[in-house]
């Protein structure tokens, strides 16, 4: 039979609150910037996107782009993203042609370029834009997930009732991060229990509650003859699931209450120790 072992050890750390609000950390958000009548600058990827002088928003241009029988994209990859941040996503488009819709699809994602499932009702939405002779403003604020490092701006363009040929257009994108850096969490999670599973071994556990709730948890194992530091403030710890030095990492949204490690050796001990954290980057806490 394997044996493991499990230990919840709570950090207690100490931080100063205080209100940030970021830049814009859309380039050319305005899309004022061309390098030529079909190519905005800056932007990683503009499917049947041309340069738009008369049907503005603000500034000299916008950006026009046709439907087509496929969905068209017009996209850019924003770096830099800190988990547990809010951020404000927002742009302005335009669409009066009965022979083009158009909606987000974006994502967040991690360090890898590994699309993140958070928020999909509001970064992926089931319904198109309607006929509308003004333009209309999609906004919406959310907390960037514990893993995320990158976030995926993403419009689309697509026909409607199968006509193709019309238009859409789209004008001043943002995303701004509001950043509120929390004091530590005010309890910590309970009834943290282990079960081992063939070569696997199932944590589970109850949420912390109180007056501040983690962002996450930090799960650190180790297998025998092994062992983990206590992290700190300000220095994140990546996942890795990599036993070959003996440790390991995962992090953890708050609500998923279980976690698996796998890959495990027969007959041997695991330690594994359990952080919750506020806040994510430079700010954990």
């Amino acid at each position: 039979m394997k044996k493991f072992y499990f230990l919840l050890v709570a950090a207690i750390l100490v931080a100063t609150p205080f209100w940030s609000v970021g830049q814009n950390m859309v380039l050319n958000p305005g899309l004022e910037n061309w390098d030529d009548a079909t190519t905005p600058t800056d932007w990683d990827l503009y499917d049947n996107i041309s340069q738009e002088a008369t049907v503005i928003h603000s500034g000299t241009y916008s950006a026009a782009q046709m439907s087509d029988a496929s969905s068209q994209k017009f996209r850019q990859d924003i770096d830099n993203v800190t988990p547990g941040t809010e951020y404000t996503i927002v742009y302005w488009y335009y669409d009066n042609d009965p022979a083009a819709r158009t909606r987000i699809w974006s994502y967040w994602m991690d360090a890898s370029g590994t699309y993140l499932d958070d928020n999909a009702d509001d970064l992926r939405p089931s319904t198109y834009s309607e006929d509308n002779a003004s333009w209309q403003r999609y906004m919406v604020t959310l907390t960037a997930p514990v893993n995320a490092a990158q976030f995926r701006f993403e419009v689309r363009t697509y026909k409607e009732n199968s006509n193709t040929g019309g238009y859409v257009y789209f004008d001043d994108f943002g995303f701004s991060g509001q950043t509120t850096t929390d004091p530590e969490p005010s309890n910590y999670p309970t009834s943290f229990a282990a079960a081992a599973n063939g070569l696997s071994i199932d944590l589970t556990w109850t949420d912390a509650t109180g007056t501040q709730l983690p962002s996450g948890y930090l799960i650190l194992g180790a297998k025998e003859g092994s062992s983990t530091s206590a992290p700190q403030d300000g220095t994140p710890v990546a996942d890795d699931m990599d036993w070959s030095d003996g440790t390991a990492a995962a992090n953890v949204s708050y609500g998923a209450q279980e976690f698996t490690f796998s890959g495990l050796d027969v007959s041997t001990n695991y330690t594994f120790t359990i952080y919750p954290y506020s806040n994510g980057g430079d700010n954990i806490d």
